[in-house]
């Protein structure tokens, strides 16, 4: 029957003495478990659209309809006639949990911060506002045991500002977003594990609100990851070059970049273990900041790098950080690093002149212990690339050699790596024609 657009079909009842009864008696002859719900008809309904159901009273059912024990679509519904909706069919959940729903991805929401506007639902359906002034973004990523993260933001003096967690419903290796909105200033984060060994094969990073890097931790800790020193908002945008950026086999003849700031006349390095302990700030005149033995990192430790500048005699604050773990392999240590007789200590390398405007850079070693050695003298730009290699073998206590430079050199600072036998060690050099 259709009535003002509603389609009704009216199905008979009977008794549950009816559907136990012998077969020969006209009955199902079926057995029904106390406490257990058992089908007895299925009612097939045509399409795939999502279709929104309701079982209820209106004036043209009222009269007739009765009390029920029924199960739509999974959703079990007992007693007397009650409304709907169940929906059935191909539904999309909203962000709401409402089938087809408006509440989709990329639509407005609330996130219930006054500090924050034009909130949106993002891919996970978590709800973000873009904050009014800055922002402390987190990212996140548990393993199995997310009931045990917790998390905490301060100010630099102490007072508290937000905490979240603990996460027992998150999935392991899926990072769990939150966003705090600030005021400009300077603040602490901590991350504790309740359980006191970390997050396996997880990790955290802090972003600003631009999305730029300001802490990336993996999970390599106990009960609480802090390193114990402030960062602060607004951060600059004084970049770590992207081939030094996040690089996980970090030896010593490595070395770290930076996008060059117009009018700097210093730039600060600030080396740091997310998880603390371990800190080095250095200050040098170019954007580059030489390899180890300036760095004198453990094997294997996971390091943050942020780097400021100084134009005009004023300090930019950190700007976006990358990661670095030092990896040594074997031949690869520097001079310091070798042991010597007290009467014959090797002479650091001279090269010279520097700049170079000639186009020939020449190179003196003295000093020399072993009988035979391999010399290699490689060169190469700021961003990593080698521009020059020569190898030379040398027996003595002394090598000198003049290396004529590629004729389309450009101006510009490069490093000089000298390697005898298992010593390296890196000079800067200028460029000037």
């Amino acid at each position: 029957v259709t009535d003002n657009g509603m389609a009704y079909r009216t199905y008979n009842g009977f008794g549950l003495g009816r559907l136990d009864q012998a077969v020969a008696g006209g009955g199902c002859a079926a057995s029904f478990i106390p406490e257990t719900w058992t089908t007895v008809s299925t009612i097939t309904v045509g399409g795939t659209a999502c279709t929104e159901f309701t079982l209820g009273n209106n004036g043209f059912t009222q009269a007739n309809n009765r009390s029920f024990y029924i199960s739509m679509n999974g959703v079990d519904v007992t007693g007397n006639v009650v409304g709907g909706p169940v929906n059935a069919g191909g539904c999309v959940v909203d962000c709401n949990g409402v089938p087809n729903g408006p509440a989709m991805p990329g639509t407005a929401c609330d996130d219930g911060d006054p500090n924050t506007a034009n909130d949106v639902f993002d891919a996970n359906c978590q709800c973000f506002g873009t904050c009014n002034q800055e922002a402390i973004k987190l990212a996140i990523t548990p393993d199995a045991q997310g009931d045990e993260i917790t998390w905490a933001i301060t100010r630099a003096n102490g007072a508290a500002v937000a905490s979240g967690g603990p996460y027992p419903g998150a999935a392991p290796g899926v990072a769990v977003h939150e966003q705090v909105c600030v005021s400009p200033g300077c603040y602490k984060f901590t991350l504790s594990d309740a359980g006191g060994n970390g997050i396996n094969d997880g990790g955290y990073a802090v972003y600003d609100k631009q999305g730029d890097r300001l802490i990336d931790a993996n999970g390599n800790f106990t009960t609480t990851s802090t390193f114990g020193t402030k960062f602060c908002l607004p951060a600059s945008e004084v970049q770590v070059s992207a081939a030094s950026c996040d690089n996980m086999a970090f030896t010593n003849n490595s070395t770290v970049a930076v996008d060059p700031v117009p009018g700097a006349t210093s730039y600060q390095f600030w080396f740091f273990d997310p998880h603390g302990g371990l800190q080095k700030v250095v200050s040098k005149p170019s954007p580059l900041f030489g390899p180890p033995p300036g760095m004198n990192l453990p094997d294997g430790r996971w390091m943050n790098v942020r780097v400021k500048a100084k134009v005009s005699g004023t300090w930019s604050e950190y700007g976006p950080a990358c990661v670095l773990v030092l990896s040594n392999p074997p031949g690869m240590q520097p001079w310091a690093a070798t042991k010597m007789s007290p009467e014959r200590v090797p002479a650091e390398p001279r090269l010279w002149p520097n700049p170079v405007v000639e186009g020939q850079l020449n190179v003196d070693i003295t000093g020399l212990l072993d009988a035979h050695q391999q010399i290699a003298v490689e060169v190469q730009d700021i961003y990593g690339k080698r521009v020059l290699g020569q190898e030379y073998i040398n027996a003595g206590e002394r090598y000198t050699t003049t290396v004529d430079l590629p004729g389309d050199l450009a101006n510009g600072l490069y490093l000089v790596y000298v390697k005898v036998n298992d010593r390296s060690t890196v000079h800067q050099l200028n460029v000037l024609r």
